[in-house]
């Protein structure tokens, strides 16, 4: 649990200086960094487009949560058919590296991103979506070019962590490009997705057939409540319009807050380390990805030999970082602000 937990705890860092967007995103960090800022200055990172989704609501909802509202979201705090909750979600590990995976598709689409640090100052994405009707994507992916015609993806394999964050999310599918052998049993309600072509290490991800012939658990709305959404920013937020997180040279990420979308966009530095950090988009829109909320988070992290099932050998406990990028209209209070209420 920790991985989760320990974002809940220290989530009330960010605060963004203007009103939330109707429409909302989360996104959660759970890194291993070796430095960490976060500014209320600008910074030189590239300004981006603020065009809202089209799918976007035109008013913002009222104040939701802990408890459950029917006809209400309780992953995000918006308005949604009551019907396309009665499913529990599906998780999906995306991975950010290599570069040439990037633009990834769906995590526009998430209600909740949470990005884990997985080794040698890589990050891979678990995004969480509940309650969407695909059939709507399922025109956009005929009328751009998708690779493999995936709506999500490149998938890659799990990790312990990932099982920690799918136990928040009852009955939850989680969906992986297979695992280790020593972390597989690990992983429970997981489903293997394999390569499409085993020249590319990209080449596993979900279609909108795919994700019509999921099987997945009947859902009860009311266990997945238990955020508080609310437009007003927190009384103990502190304002921050950039958050950048650097695992090694070559791993640099970072977050500002757009003012005229009201959101955070998540910015990336090139590979090879030279040069500005650049918005990352979503292959399916073309869009940068922007979130209402960012929540950071520190949590203390123990590295484990590989027999680590059968030796009580550890290595010391270092600093981990961890984040959340979601998609509330403000499950903390308002845009990248954080306070969780559980």
């Amino acid at each position: 649990m920790l991985l989760v937990l320990s974002a809940l705890v220290v989530s009330a860092c960010m605060a963004a200086p203007a009103e939330p967007t109707p429409t909302s995103r989360t996104f959660i960090i759970t890194p291993s960094a070796l430095a960490v800022t976060a500014s209320s200055t600008p910074k030189d990172t590239p300004r981006v487009s603020s065009t809202p989704s089209p799918t976007s609501p035109t008013s913002t909802p009222e104040p939701s949560g802990p408890e459950f509202r029917p006809g209400i979201n309780p992953l995000t705090g918006l308005p949604i058919d009551s019907e396309l909750l009665n499913e529990a979600p599906f998780l999906v590990a995306i991975t950010n590296f290599p570069p040439s995976s990037r633009p990834q598709a769906g995590l526009s689409l998430a209600d909740h991103v949470w990005e884990s640090s997985i080794a040698q100052g890589q990050t891979r994405f678990l995004a969480v979506y509940y309650g969407l009707n695909w059939a709507e994507y399922a025109k956009t992916a005929d009328q751009i070019d998708l690779p493999y015609n995936h709506l999500i993806g490149p998938v890659r394999s799990g990790r312990v962590a990932f099982e920690d964050i799918r136990s928040f999310y009852p009955d939850a599918l989680l969906i992986t490009r297979a695992a280790s052998p020593e972390i597989l049993p690990e992983l429970n309600r997981q489903l293997t997705l394999y390569n499409k072509d085993d020249r590319d290490v990209n080449s596993a991800g979900l279609t909108y057939q795919e994700i019509a012939q999921l099987v997945r658990e009947p859902a009860s709305p009311a266990e997945y409540a238990g955020l508080r959404f609310d437009g007003q920013p927190p009384a103990n937020g502190v304002p921050a319009e950039d958050l950048t997180i650097i695992y090694n040279r070559f791993a640099q990420y970072g977050w500002r807050y757009n003012p005229e979308a009201q959101r955070y966009t998540r910015l990336q530095a090139p590979f090879d380390g030279e040069g500005p950090m650049e918005p990352l988009a979503d292959r399916l829109t073309g869009q940068p990805l922007q979130f209402d909320n960012v929540v950071p988070s520190i949590s203390s992290k123990t590295w484990l030999p590989p027999s680590w099932k059968s030796s009580c050998v550890t290595s010391p406990t270092v600093t981990a970082w961890r984040c959340v990028m979601a998609k509330c209209t403000t499950s903390v209070g308002h845009p990248g602000a954080t306070n969780f209420d559980c």
